[in-house]
């Protein structure tokens, strides 16, 4: 198979790492050093109104205040290769690696090339590197920095890649693989010297001998669900540990953290459970604010999303009374698993939404839902999850769809090189221009 070791549009610019930089001619200014800290943040399925739901429920607690700090806005299109509605494998490939690619295709394009990350690159450049996810380790848009597989449903695959990709820093959800591959995967980091950990207490109490480290946890719960704050790792905990374990690094890092569950939450119609996610992202970027004020003339930040999920239409400013005494479907759907009486009250819920639903979309969806119930009921996180949108649109949140939509993706930044995320481009853009600020590729390309 075909394998571009090196991005098409570094081909001409790798006069750092090749040692081939040109002189500037007398009327040129010189290139600015490569930044030394880079923090790349990806809000799955975050779209403008995600961030503005979140931001109107929830001012007294300053649930954006980073990602509001960040002075820098910019509009990434998403569209995949195609021009069509792009999926998490197809976005996560062109914020990993520069290019569009076909949904479903992992670090590959079309024709079966692979193509690498600025992960890798920077790794090459002998920088610490970390991925970060609330998601799977070999989910999506993780596995775009790492791995190359035609489909991002090859879970086993794409495990596989874990323990050669020589990352030092990996922290997220369980891998999703059966417990053969799993317990296979684990062992094949531990030989190549990976530190494993699995509880918050564990992840604390690491230093930076034990690097290279992989951090994981079995999800349970979303954000807005969890009573015990101590009950596994967060986002934050993840990136302030990777920040703590990298920064003495002589050749500095890159950090990549992926909130993943904003675009479960959102695929589910569940303002609860998005705000909830988006939150627990924005205290992951204050962790990399605050490094930022130590580090003013050395790091940057960029904060973007791979696509906008659900399409929330918005009446206007949300109240903060959306989120009082709610919880997400899923706390709900629990609940009502546990029922004695689960069957009969999931039948009587899906006639009282057949009866109150109102809007087109949900309509439609709902007229799925009931169809796909002909043979067996639908599950009670589905009836939940309507339930929710149902509560939401009282407080003036329409979502428009289940699924992800074309829309325009907001971009933020913060430090030197920061103007340059500014304007409307392609999602593709983004890892091109962090690229040049990292020195992996020249100012001129």
């Amino acid at each position: 198979m075909k394998k571009l070791f090196i991005l098409l549009w570094l081909a001409a610019g790798m006069c750092i790492l090749a040692g081939a930089a040109e002189t500037p001619a007398p009327d040129r200014a010189p290139a600015p050093a490569p930044l030394k800290y880079i923090f790349y943040f990806i809000g799955d399925g975050m779209g403008f109104e995600h961030l503005t739901m979140t931001r109107d429920t929830g001012k007294a607690v300053a649930a954006t205040a980073a990602l509001d700090a960040l002075p820098w806005r910019g509009t990434a299109r998403t569209n995949n290769v195609e021009g069509t509605t792009t999926d998490s494998a197809a976005a996560g490939t062109a914020l990993a690696c520069g290019f569009k690619t076909r949904n479903g295709r992992i670090a590959m394009l079309p024709d079966g090339t692979h193509v690498d990350s600025i992960a890798k690159l920077a790794k090459f450049q002998g920088r610490a590197v970390a991925i970060i996810t609330s998601d799977a380790l070999n989910g999506a848009t993780p596995s775009a920095f790492y791995a190359h597989s035609d489909s991002r449903k090859k879970y086993d695959e794409i495990a596989r890649w874990l323990p050669v990709c020589t990352f030092d820093y990996l922290a997220g959800s369980r891998f999703n693989a059966g417990d053969e591959t799993r317990a296979e995967v684990e062992q094949a980091l531990r030989d190549v010297d990976y530190t494993l950990v699995t509880t918050r207490e564990e992840l604390q109490q690491l230093g930076r001998e034990a690097l290279p480290v992989v951090a994981t946890h079995k999800w349970e719960n979303y954000a807005a669900d969890i009573s015990n704050p101590a009950e596994f790792p967060r986002l934050a905990d993840y990136t302030g540990k990777a920040i703590e374990l990298l920064a003495d690094n002589p050749a500095g890092f890159l950090i990549v953290v992926e909130g993943a569950r904003i675009d479960w939450g959102s695929h589910a119609n569940d303002a609860v459970a998005t705000i909830g996610e988006v939150r627990e992202f924005n205290a992951a970027v204050t962790k990399a604010l605050d490094f930022f004020y130590a580090h003013p003339t050395e790091t940057l930040i960029v904060v973007t999303a791979d696509h906008n999920t659900g399409a929330p239409q918005l009446d206007g400013p949300i109240s903060p009374d959306l989120l009082k005494d709610r919880r997400t479907h899923q706390f709900y759907a629990k609940a009502l698993q546990a029922s004695p009486t689960a069957e009969e009250d999931i039948r009587r819920l899906l006639d009282e939404l057949r009866q109150e639903v109102g809007e087109e979309a949900e309509k439609k969806a709902l007229e799925q839902l009931i169809a796909s119930g002909k043979k067996e009921l639908p599950s009670a996180a589905r009836i939940t999850a309507f339930q929710q949108a149902r509560r939401d649109r009282e407080f003036g949140i329409h979502w428009t769809t289940r699924g992800h939509a074309p829309a325009p993706v907001p971009v933020m930044a913060i430090g030197p090189g920061a103007e340059t995320f500014a304007g409307t481009y392609e999602n593709t853009e983004i890892p091109q221009k962090i690229s040049r600020l990292m020195g992996i590729i020249s100012p001129e390309h």
